[in-house]
């Protein structure tokens, strides 16, 4: 992972908690959502995937802000895609909690890089913290939905 220093290698983390939240976004795709006979299974997971929607458009939001060039763009690796949609339940309730708990430590690592980072060349003060709050309530968004998915289990039957 980068460091997060400049704006190209935040560019590049943002870009990839965008296909995180993306990846979660599919989890009303999954195909055991209509063989699971519980209604809170399904709402829980129809409440994480409408979440990750409003979290993607935020950061990309803040990826607006910053006013990427191309050059920005092309910083950093991406992250394998996450497709939920053809998970076992199995291995849906088992892997779910380690993605949100990545996508916890992403946005905090984000935030404290951000922090860290002299970002006055390409951000207003306000937007540096509109962006900080952004990310301090998406890190606190991922932290209920690890506990959450930490106990999928429970509400499969």
């Amino acid at each position: 992972m980068t460091e997060g220093k400049t704006k190209a290698e935040l560019v590049g983390l943002l870009r990839e908690a965008v296909r995180i939240e993306s990846g979660f976004e599919g989890l009303s795709n999954w195909m055991g959502y209509g063989d699971s006979r519980s209604e809170r299974m399904r709402e829980i997971l129809f409440r994480i995937a409408e979440d990750s929607k409003g979290h993607r458009a935020a950061v990309e939001g803040m990826i607006g802000m910053m006013k990427p060039t191309a050059e920005d763009n092309m910083i950093g690796s991406l992250p394998p895609e996450l497709d939920f949609a053809k998970k076992s339940a199995v291995d849906l309730i088992g892997d779910m909690p380690a993605a949100e708990m990545a996508a916890y430590e992403l946005y905090e690592f984000i935030r404290k890089a951000t922090e860290n980072s002299d970002t006055s060349s390409y951000l207003s003060p306000e937007d540096r913290t509109h962006i900080l709050n952004r990310l301090t309530r998406l890190a606190h968004d991922e932290k209920v939905h690890y506990d959450i998915a930490s106990n999928l289990s429970k509400y499969w039957y």
